[in-house]
């Protein structure tokens, strides 16, 4: 038995992971700043709400827990998204940091992988340009996170640029270097099975220190 610390706002991707987990009897705790309530599922639940909590309360939070996740939403409506992205993520990594956290997955960034035209995700059509401030962040916190000394091990899980709900096919493919597109161009998931594919890494922890894109 694992237990997972869950950060994020709670977004459909995020709820579906959140089931996922408890669903296959992980121990879950959520730090969330936008969920109101707490439900309860199989597993143990437990809910902080309101503003992302400090360095401290993050500290506080992540004794017991042995594996961290770590789901944010963009920020793009703000005058320096890209300031704000890096005050996040480095909160919440120096308060993981010395704890009983043993190992953080990312979900995002990546916006540097190609895509099969050549130019790198943050360009894709299915972003909009205000995008481009927080995929530079995400590749910022990436370079940071392979010059410092961390006690945990990280992971950075990229979800293609379509994500759509439905359907669980097992059928997942992984690259650590480019976007992974079908045969008609589309870089494409279900939530089911990218919630899938993020609980297989934690119980076969195969990659370290890196960052993989996960599609169809």
């Amino acid at each position: 038995m694992k237990n997972i610390l869950l950060i994020g706002t709670a977004t459909p991707m995020r709820n579906m992971l959140e089931q996922e987990l408890i669903a296959n009897r992980y121990h879950v705790m959520v730090i969330d700043n936008g969920k109101k309530t707490k439900e309860e599922y199989n597993g143990k639940l437990m809910q902080h709400t309101g503003d992302l909590p400090t360095i401290s309360q993050i500290a506080n939070c992540s004794a017991n827990n042995d594996i961290a996740i770590i789901t944010l939403q963009p920020i793009n409506n703000t005058e320096n998204p890209y300031d704000e992205i890096i005050e996040r993520y480095t909160t919440i990594i120096k308060g993981l940091d010395n704890s009983s956290i043993k190992r953080i997955i990312i979900v995002g960034g990546g916006g540097e992988l190609l895509m099969k035209n050549g130019e790198p995700l943050m360009l894709s059509k299915h972003f909009s340009p205000l995008s481009i401030p927080y995929f530079k962040a995400m590749t910022t916190i990436y370079n940071r996170l392979k010059e410092w000394h961390t006690t945990f091990d990280w992971l950075f899980m990229v979800p293609p640029e379509i994500i759509i709900k439905g359907f669980r096919t097992k059928q997942i493919r992984y690259s650590e270097t480019e976007i992974l597109a079908s045969e008609n161009g589309f870089s494409i998931i279900s939530m089911e099975d990218f919630a899938y594919a993020l609980r297989k890494e934690i119980s076969l922890n195969s990659y370290k220190n890196t960052l993989i894109h996960t599609a169809y």
